[in-house]
């Protein structure tokens, strides 16, 4: 029996070698991949640095926005009978084509006050550096018609009102203007006109100068369907 355990013992002697080989071309295959020659062991303190990050190209987004133009509307009124005709003349001078409407508007009696018309355009001249000399800054000239030299001083559509400016006209010397009426009851006609900033504006104003008791303002844009054009 003595011969079975050499011969165990001998098997165990070959399997132990065995394994002891194989483990050790384990290792070594393992070590191969690691690179542990290249391997360093680090120093607190030793940390490489981060490899820096390349900018990211920012998105630039561009908008393109357009602004409208404001229109500006103009409203010039009000008239009746033959100076309605001569300020229609007036704006066809102008050439406005569609800029051009207007609007009946049912209106009652306006109160100018004013220095009548005087003997000549030099005389009319003299009295307004009269009452420019007073401290009075609103006035105009009537050019033509039958107020040719008068001088507009302001208007009202309520008599207690232009009673109350007379009088305070004749507090800073201006003994020579009246009340006068200008409106009449009944339907008149104003004109619209659309687009009508800058130059055109200044025109209008120009304009508005040679009839007395007439307004020249802003207003908001009418719709083209809702008014007459102008003939």
């Amino acid at each position: 029996m003595k011969w079975i355990f050499y011969l165990l013992l001998l098997a165990n002697v070959v399997f132990f070698a065995y394994t002891q080989l194989d483990a050790g071309n384990g290792n070594a295959q393992y070590a191969h991949q690691l690179n542990v020659d290249k391997i360093k062991l680090l120093k607190p303190g030793e940390m490489p640095a981060a490899p820096a990050m390349k900018p990211v190209a920012k998105l630039e987004t561009k908008i393109t926005t357009t602004v409208a133009k404001p229109v500006v509307c103009l409203e010039w009124g009000s008239f009746a009978g033959e100076e309605q005709a001569r300020a229609q003349q007036t704006l066809d001078k102008l050439q406005l084509g569609a800029k051009l409407g207007s609007r009946a508007v049912e209106e009652g009696t306006t109160y100018w006050v004013y220095i009548p018309p005087l003997g000549s355009k030099k005389d009319a001249e003299k009295k307004i550096s009269e009452i420019k000399a007073s401290g009075v800054t609103e006035y105009f000239l009537v050019q033509d018609g039958q107020w040719k030299n008068a001088i507009s001083l302001n208007l009202f559509k309520n008599e207690d009102l232009a009673r109350k400016y007379l009088a305070e006209l004749q507090t800073k010397g201006v003994k020579s203007a009246v009340i006068g009426e200008r409106g009449h009851q009944g339907k008149r006609t104003s004109f619209q006109i659309r687009d009508a900033g800058g130059e055109l504006a200044n025109k209008l104003a120009e304009l508005q100068r040679d009839f007395p008791g007439s307004e020249l303002k802003a207003v908001d844009c009418p719709n083209p369907e809702s008014t007459s054009a102008s003939r």
